[in-house]
């Protein structure tokens, strides 16, 4: 696993954190869920480097010509600021995370329990093919049927749901 910054200036207490705690926290992950993990590597950026990022990273992984990466539009959370996310990486997945906002909003102990289970999620081939099928759609690739989007959303909503769980078992015991 490697971990890298990305248009970060300062936050060295939160950077030395994040290196001394993503070890520990993705071997808890992996103690709770199953399945290969891809190789990793974590971002620490700022809420305008993490769209950057995950723009370059999802269309490298999918193959999609850096023109139409505008295409897919900003990134979004689902409630209020996105300040973590893992999005497939032509090496495997990558964590991006706005360390600024994670802090504040969510804390980065709780980041760093969540975004490895979604990198677990990624690891399996299937999960890899639909989000590449996915991405393909938001580029403007190739559109999926409103079956196929529905199921997309379902598969997503269910994920997001495992690594709350997780996170919060987790998050108990620390």
């Amino acid at each position: 696993m490697e971990i890298t910054t990305y248009r970060l200036s300062g936050q060295r207490a939160e950077r030395r954190f994040v290196a001394d705690f993503a070890p520990e926290a993705v071997r808890l992950v992996r103690q709770r869920k199953a399945g290969p993990m891809p190789a990793t590597r974590i971002v620490l950026t700022t809420t305008g480097g993490l769209q950057e990022m995950g723009l370059e990273s999802m269309g490298k992984a999918a193959g999609v010509p850096r023109h139409l990466w505008p295409n897919a539009g900003p990134l979004r959370a689902d409630h209020g600021v996105l300040y973590a996310c893992t999005v497939l990486a032509p090496h495997g997945v990558d964590i991006l995370i706005a360390v600024r906002e994670a802090a504040r909003l969510a804390g980065l102990d709780a980041v760093l329990l969540h975004e490895p289970v979604h990198a677990l999620q990624f690891g399996t081939s299937t999960a890899r093919r639909d989000e590449l099928r996915y991405l393909h759609h938001t580029f403007g690739i190739q559109q999926m049927t409103t079956g196929d989007l529905w199921r997309n959303g379902r598969r997503r909503t269910a994920e997001e749901r495992e690594a709350q769980r997780i996170e919060h078992r987790l998050l108990s015991r620390i």
